[in-house]
């Protein structure tokens, strides 16, 4: 996950963000703004 992004952190969370079609924790993303609720 490390070679797509210079953030293994934020490589795995776009990762699982892509794979899930979500954010990692639903309802939890207030700063992507794309859980469920605001």
């Amino acid at each position: 996950a490390v070679e797509r992004s210079g953030s293994p952190d934020a490589a795995e969370h776009h990762h699982l963000e892509r794979r899930r079609g979500t954010a990692v924790s639903p309802g939890a993303s207030p700063v992507l703004g794309r859980g469920p609720r605001p």
